[in-house]
């Protein structure tokens, strides 16, 4: 999945997806004071739409064995939702669920992440405002349209869902609480996660095997945050220093986290480390020395040797989109394209079909500022 930078051309806090992004990245850094298969899957650049004339970012995807895939994200200011489907040949805008316009000067309303189990079972959630307050949002796709769903007594903005079934998701939120959907409503946690305040603490992914194993991760000060659910309750687990944006398991022994932490030099470099069922352990991420900053936001593993993260790096006067692959030995940089003209382009959200069939969705902005919808596809 993702996790989430906020636009480039209006930095604000996070989500993942509430976007974590470059504002955030650079919060932290003040507060810190493939096989050889993969190596041949090529990024590209795909055309996406966008709505609004100058303001559209993309947050999270999610894409099916089938091939198809759906993403979600805001257009405007203030904030409008947005998604777009994948139909194996192009990227299509759908209607969203109407929501009230939101006053102006307001954040709007955005979805921030998306987990699918079919073509006709979609979950998003993300934030809508509401007398100028953050709400949780959840959306359902049926196979014909989007729908909004309560979610009563949640806490704040939701930042994170995985669906295991049609009718199983889980989803995390801003100021710590969670969420779930039995298929016929959601129902809230009270107080699941103990870090402090909601100013402190934010969970930005999860990622679920089964109805019995997830991990969620965050950010909590200067520490990352990793918590495991049981299917009863949520348990902290140690964690490294630094940020953590995006998590994917694909076994109760075998999940990936990554982010970004506080390098020797003092640079933001990334934050990568795995699960192995005992312990988690910080890997080393693959990067240019020459960096003047590198970050992932997103992590979508196809096996439990062949991962995809991405991200954001500069090393000059542009931000580019990152990308690096775990062959379950090493992580590697990939090649991946950037729209003509742009300033700044970075990827939120990722998601694989297979081994080396991955999407990943995000932002760009030009010199005129225009930000703009970002999809590449690894094949």
């Amino acid at each position: 999945m993702n996790h989430q930078i906020p636009s480039p051309a209006q930095p604000r806090g996070r989500r993942r997806r509430m976007s974590v992004g470059l504002a955030s990245f650079l919060a932290i850094a003040s507060l810190l004071a493939i096989g050889v298969a993969n190596a041949s899957a090529a990024w590209s650049l795909q055309t996406t739409p966008n709505p609004h004339a100058t303001l559209n970012e993309l947050n999270d995807v999610s894409c099916l064995a089938g091939g198809e895939c759906f993403s979600v994200g805001s257009v405007g200011s203030p904030s409008a939702t947005t998604a777009q489907r994948w139909n194996g040949t192009e990227w299509k805008t759908q209607p969203t669920a109407a929501l009230p316009t939101p006053p102006l000067g307001s954040t709007g309303h955005s979805l921030v992440s998306i987990s699918c189990t079919s073509t006709t079972a979609c979950t998003a959630v993300g934030y809508q405002t509401i007398s100028g307050v953050k709400k949780a949002l959840a959306e359902r796709w049926d196979g014909a349209s989007w729908k909004t769903q309560e979610v009563p007594g949640s806490k704040g903005p939701l930042q994170a869902v995985t669906c295991v079934s049609a009718t199983d998701c889980l989803a995390v939120g801003q100021t710590g609480g969670s969420a779930r959907w039995n298929g016929k409503e959601w129902s809230t946690s009270t107080a699941p996660f103990v870090f402090g305040t909601p100013e402190q603490g934010t969970l930005s992914d999860l990622s679920c095997t089964s109805a019995s194993f997830c991990v969620a991760v965050g950010t909590y000060g200067q520490s990352s945050l990793i918590f495991s659910w049981n299917g009863s309750i949520w348990t902290s687990q140690t964690s490294p220093t630094g940020s953590l944006l995006g998590v994917s398991c694909t076994a109760t022994y075998a999940c990936t986290a990554v982010g970004v932490m506080s390098g020797p030099t003092g640079t933001l470099i990334p934050l990568i480390t795995r699960w192995d069922g005992t312990k988690w352990t910080t890997q080393k991420a693959a990067y240019s020395a020459g960096a003047e900053f590198a970050g992932l936001s997103g992590v979508s593993c196809a096996s439990q040797t062949v991962c995809y993260a991405t991200g954001a790096t500069r090393s000059g006067p542009n931000m580019e989109t990152l990308a690096e692959v775990w062959n379950g030995t090493s992580w590697e940089v990939q090649s991946t394209p950037n729209p003509v003209g742009a300033v700044a382009s970075f990827f939120r959200g990722v998601s694989c079909i297979s081994i080396t069939v991955c999407e990943s969705v995000g932002v760009s902005r030009n010199g005129a500022n225009v930000t703009t919808t970002l999809a590449e596809r690894a094949s």
